[in-house]
């Protein structure tokens, strides 16, 4: 039988400051969001969502949001010949509070 003794660690020799525990490092925490997205759920709920398309699709020009009750803006982006990804979309963006909604056009009834 042999006898094997670990030095100590150099972290494990370091004299304990007075009141101090020794703690793991905490991780970095993102900080947090300040400013006018602060706090905010950026997106719609399903029902707000079909709110917002069935405005659009009755032909509201600047339908309400339904959360802050601000202007939208409607966006229709069309297929493009030079490009093969662009779709047929309807983008619906609030001006006061930032939220959107997009959809396929069909969904609208374009």
């Amino acid at each position: 039988f042999v006898s094997v003794t670990l030095a100590p660690t150099p972290r494990a020799r370091l004299p304990a400051a007075a009141g101090v525990a020794h703690t793991r490092p905490q991780p970095q925490m993102t900080p947090p969001m300040t400013g006018s997205l602060a706090g905010k759920d950026r997106g719609y709920t399903a029902r707000e969502r079909r709110y917002l398309l069935r405005q659009v699709a009755e032909g509201t020009p600047h339908p309400r949001c339904p959360r802050c009750g601000g202007a939208c803006a409607v966006i229709r982006t069309g297929p493009r010949g030079d490009v093969s990804y662009v779709r047929d979309r309807v983008v619906v963006r609030c001006s006061a509070c930032g939220r959107n909604v997009a959809a396929e056009a069909g969904e609208v009834g374009r």
